[in-house]
């Protein structure tokens, strides 16, 4: 199921402070992916960094936290979780940073290598991906279906 949306809703909370008004102008993807099981859920959050802000001043460490929230289809902010940075890579050209984080600390021996998932959600600035086992596995919480 693909939905378009002007503005995508979503709220990301880095070290405890919301940083969403801040990323929302260099954000080019951000994904979510939930494991069946034996690998932890993870986030990736695609930024735009022409100016290296990503680079120096907001360079941010392994294993700082970040939360992200995703609007449900009725526009209300559904809590995904706490991550940990877990993995940080810079692309160049064009200059892009992308943050990878797990659910669980980066220190867990409990992660494995397999390529099973149950969803992924993504979306760029101007459209919102969500998959159809994202509204049957949380329809009893977001009332979507």
């Amino acid at each position: 199921m693909i939905q378009n949306t002007d503005k995508p809703k979503f709220a990301v909370i880095y070290e405890q402070k919301d940083i969403t008004n801040a990323i929302t102008p260099y954000l080019l993807e951000i994904t979510y992916t939930d494991y069946l099981s034996d690998q932890s859920d993870e986030i990736t959050l695609t930024l735009e960094d022409v100016n290296g802000d990503w680079l120096y001043d907001w360079y941010p460490d392994n294993g700082d936290g970040v939360e992200l929230s995703l609007a449900d289809d009725t526009g209300e902010l559904m809590s995904l979780g706490r991550f940990e940075i877990s993995e940080i890579e810079y692309r160049y050209p064009p200059s892009v940073v992308v943050l990878k984080a797990l659910s669980t600390g980066i220190s867990k021996a409990n992660r494995t290598i397999k390529a099973r998932y149950r969803h992924c959600v993504g979306f760029h600035p101007f459209s919102l991906l969500v998959s159809r086992a994202v509204c049957d596995n949380f329809q009893r919480f977001a009332g979507c279906g």
